[in-house]
C-alpha cells in the first residue's frame, strides 16, 4: 500500500471524528438543545391544567370554607338580616343544592329554618343564561310571622327590596313543599300555624310576561281544620281565584286592625271567589279607540264572590258595646268597573234579621246627586230588603238605642226600589215601609199606631228626570213633592207631640223632651230662559225643646220665610240674584238678604249679606240656658243689630 492512499485514509478518519465532536458538542449546550426548546410548551399545558383543574374544583372550594357565607351575605346586601347556610352540593355540570339554610332579623330572631333547597339547572347553563334560572325546590320549610297593626317581621326583613328599581326580570320557578308557618300576633298570649302549605310561582324573563301562582295550606283546630287555596294568572287577561273552607276569620283581625282599627271578626269562612282584570287600553284596537277618554278607560275588571260565615261575630268601635252574633251570613255579588265606570250586577246579602238583594245592573258614575239620579233612571234593576226589626234590636239595642227595659217582640222593615225602560224613556217606582212594629215595656205592651210609609213614583221624561210622586206617611209626618226641572213643589206637616208618644217606650231618648207642630211649604219654578225662582215657609207653633237638667227652649210662634231668584241649566252655570230669609218669633225679628248678585255660587262663599236683628235679650239668655252654655246670666232689654 503506497503512502499517499494511507494519508487519504487517515484523513476521511480524522474529519469524521471531527464532525463527530462537534455534534456531540452542540448537543451538551442548553440554548441549542431540542430537549431545551420544549420545556416552555410543557410547562404552559401543566399551568393551563392546573387552572382548568381550579376552576372547576371552585364550587366546592367555595361549598366547602367560609366564602360561601361571605358571597351569600354580599349578594343580599338590602336584606335586613342574615343568611346563614349549613352546606352546599355545587358542581359546574350538577344542580346546586343547599342545605341547613336560616334566615334571621336584625335581632337574631330567626325568620325561615329550611333543611333543603334543591335546583334542577346546573351551575354552568346558570352562568351562561343568568335570565333562566330553572326551578328551585323549598322542602319542608319553617317560617315564623310576627303581626303588628303597623307591619310584620317578613316586612321588616324584605324592606329593602319593596323600594327602588325592579331590576331585569328572571325566568324561574319556586316550589315550596310542605311548609309550616307560625304566626303571632302582636300581645297575643300564642301563635297559630299554617301546615302543609305549598306555593308554586313561576315568573317570565320578559318585561310584562306571564306568571303563576298557586298556594295552599290548611289551620289545624281543636274542631273543624280550616283550608284554602289560592290561583293566580298574570298575562294580558289575568286572573285570581281564592276558596277557603272553614278559615277562621278571627286569625286575619292583625290584617284588619290596619284598615278598620279596633273592629274583631269571628266565624267559619266557606268561599269561592275571582277576579280577572285586564288593560282596557290592550283590550282594544288602536284604530277604534279615537275618542281620548276610550282611549285612557284604564284596567276593566271583574269579581264575582259567593261566601258563607258560620257563627259569625264582630264588634267595632260604630257598634259600641254591641256585638253583632248571627248564626249565618251569606255573601253574592257580581261587580265590575269598565271603560272607567263602575257597576254592580248582582248582589246579595242574606243573614238572621234579613235579606236585602239587587238584580239587574248599576252603572255608577261621578258627579253630584242629581247626575247621579239621572244615570240610574237610565238603567234597569230592581233592589230590595227585608229586615226582621225584634231581631235586630235584640242584637243592637245600644245601636239602635232601644229603651233597656223594652223588649221589642214584633217588627218589619220592608224597602223596593225599581227602574224598568219603557217606550219613552224610563220609570222608577220605590216604597219603604216599617209595620207590625210592637214591644213590651215594663210589663206594659206598645203597639205603633200607625205604618211608616215612604213612596217614590219617578221616570225619566224629554225634559229630564221628573218626580211624579214622592210621599211620606205616618202618624206623626205627612209629606207630599213632586217635581221637574221646570217645577218643584213640596208640602210637609209634623207633629212633634205624636212623634214623642210613638217613640217613647221604644226608643231611649236620653231624657230629650219635644212638642210642637209645624208645616213646610216649598215651590221652584224654572222658565225657558233658565231663569229660576224660589219661595217658601216654615212655621213651627207651641214648640217646646229641653235636655236633662237644662231649662226647656220654648217658642210660641216661630216663622221663617225665604225667597230667591237666578238662574241655572243644572250644569256648571249658575247665578244668585236676590236671597232673602225673614224668620219671627213673638218678639223678635231676623233678617238676612243678598247684598249682590252672585255667579257661580259655591258652598264654601264668600257670601255678600246684610243681616239685621231686633228683639228682647231676655228671649236669647233663655235659649242659651238651654243649651248650657251660660248657667246663672240675666239680661234685660232690647237690641237692635244691623
Amino acid at each position: 500500500m503506497s503512502s499517499s492512499s494511507l494519508s487519504r485514509g487517515q484523513q476521511q478518519r480524522r474529519s469524521a471524528a471531527e464532525r463527530q465532536s462537534r455534534r456531540d458538542d452542540s448537543e451538551a449546550r442548553p440554548g441549542k438543545s431540542p430537549r431545551r426548546r420544549g420545556r416552555f410548551p410543557r410547562r404552559f399545558a401543566l399551568l393551563a391544567v392546573a387552572l382548568l383543574v381550579f376552576v372547576w374544583l371552585l364550587p366546592m372550594l367555595i361549598a366547602h370554607s367560609p366564602l360561601l357565607n361571605w358571597a351569600v351575605g354580599k349578594a343580599t346586601t338590602d336584606l335586613n338580616g342574615t343568611i346563614a347556610i349549613g352546606s352546599a352540593s355545587l358542581g359546574w355540570f350538577s344542580p346546586i343544592r343547599v342545605s341547613g339554610v336560616e334566615v334571621t332579623d336584625r335581632e337574631k330572631n330567626p325568620v325561615v329554618e329550611l333543611p333543603a333547597v334543591g335546583g334542577d339547572t346546573s351551575l354552568a347553563r346558570l352562568a351562561w343564561n343568568s335570565k333562566r334560572l330553572g326551578t328551585f325546590t323549598l322542602e319542608r320549610p319553617t317560617i315564623h310571622v310576627v303581626l303588628r297593626p303597623d307591619g310584620s317581621n317578613i316586612e321588616d326583613l324584605i324592606a329593602g327590596y319593596l323600594t327602588g328599581p325592579s331590576g331585569e326580570p328572571v325566568a324561574v320557578r319556586v316550589e315550596v313543599k310542605d311548609a309550616t308557618i307560625h304566626i303571632k300576633e302582636d300581645g297575643a298570649s300564642a301563635p297559630w300555624t299554617i301546615e302543609k302549605f305549598n306555593l308554586s310561582l313561576a315568573t317570565s324573563d320578559k318585561a310584562g310576561g306571564p306568571m303563576e301562582l298557586t298556594a295552599s295550606g290548611t289551620l289545624p283546630d281543636r274542631g273543624q281544620a280550616g283550608a284554602f287555596a289560592v290561583k293566580l294568572d298574570v298575562d294580558q287577561q289575568s286572573r285570581l281565584k281564592i276558596k277557603t273552607t272553614g278559615l277562621e276569620l278571627a286569625r286575619l283581625n292583625s290584617l284588619l286592625a290596619r284598615f278598620a282599627p279596633g273592629t274583631q271578626l269571628a266565624g267559619r269562612l266557606d268561599a269561592e271567589a275571582e277576579c280577572g282584570w285586564n288593560d282596557d287600553s290592550t283590550a282594544r284596537d288602536d284604530s277604534t279607540a279615537t275618542d281620548e277618554s276610550t282611549k285612557s278607560a284604564g284596567t276593566a275588571a271583574t269579581v264575582s264572590a259567593d261566601m258563607t260565615v258560620k257563627n259569625f261575630a264582630a264588634s267595632a268601635s260604630a257598634l259600641g258595646d254591641d256585638r253583632l252574633a248571627l248564626e249565618s251570613l251569606t255573601v253574592k255579588c257580581r261587580v265590575g268597573r269598565d271603560q272607567g265606570k263602575f257597576h254592580v250586577d248582582q248582589a246579595e246579602l242574606t243573614t238572621d234579621i234579613g235579606r236585602v238583594s239587587m238584580a239587574g245592573r248599576i252603572e255608577l258614575t261621578g258627579g253630584d246627586a242629581g247626575q247621579l239620579f239621572e244615570s240610574l233612571l237610565k238603567q234597569t234593576f230592581e233592589l230590595t230588603a227585608q229586615v226582621d226589626l225584634a231581631r235586630a234590636a235584640r242584637l243592637l239595642p245600644n245601636t239602635l238605642r232601644v229603651e233597656q227595659q223594652t223588649q221589642i217582640t214584633t217588627g218589619r222593615l220592608t224597602a223596593s226600589l225599581s227602574n224598568r225602560p219603557d217606550g219613552q224613556g224610563a220609570v222608577c217606582s220605590g216604597r219603604f215601609e216599617i209595620d207590625q212594629l210592637a214591644a213590651v215595656h215594663r210589663g206594659q205592651e206598645l203597639r205603633w199606631e200607625q205604618p211608616i210609609t215612604i213612596s217614590l213614583a219617578a221616570r225619566q221624561a224629554e225634559t229630564g228626570p221628573t218626580v211624579d210622586r214622592l210621599e211620606c206617611r205616618s202618624s206623626f209626618l205627612s209629606l207630599d213633592a213632586a217635581g221637574d226641572s221646570r217645577k218643584i213643589t213640596a208640602f210637609a206637616q209634623v207633629d212633634l207631640d205624636r212623634l214623642v208618644r210613638q217613640i217613647r217606650g221604644f226608643i231611649d231618648l236620653g231624657g230629650l223632651q219635644l212638642a210642637g207642630n209645624g208645616s213646610l211649604n216649598l215651590e221652584w219654578q224654572r222658565n225657558e230662559q233658565n231663569a229660576f225662582r224660589a219661595d217658601g215657609d216654615l212655621r213651627i207653633h207651641n214648640l217646646h225643646v229641653s235636655l236633662p237638667m237644662r231649662q226647656p227652649w220654648l217658642e210660641d210662634r216661630v216663622t221663617a220665610i225665604f225667597a230667591a231668584t237666578g238662574a241655572t241649566d243644572f250644569g256648571e252655570n249658575h247665578r244668585l240674584d236676590t236671597a232673602r230669609l225673614e224668620v219671627k218669633t213673638n218678639a223678635e225679628q231676623y233678617t238676612a238678604r243678598l247684598t249682590e248678585p252672585m255667579a257661580q255660587p259655591t258652598a264654601d262663599g264668600p257670601w255678600p249679606v246684610a243681616v239685621e236683628a231686633r228683639g228682647d235679650l231676655a228671649h236669647w239668655i233663655a235659649r242659651l240656658k238651654a243649651w248650657n252654655y251660660v248657667s246663672d246670666w240675666e239680661a234685660r232689654g232690647g237690641y237692635q243689630l244691623t
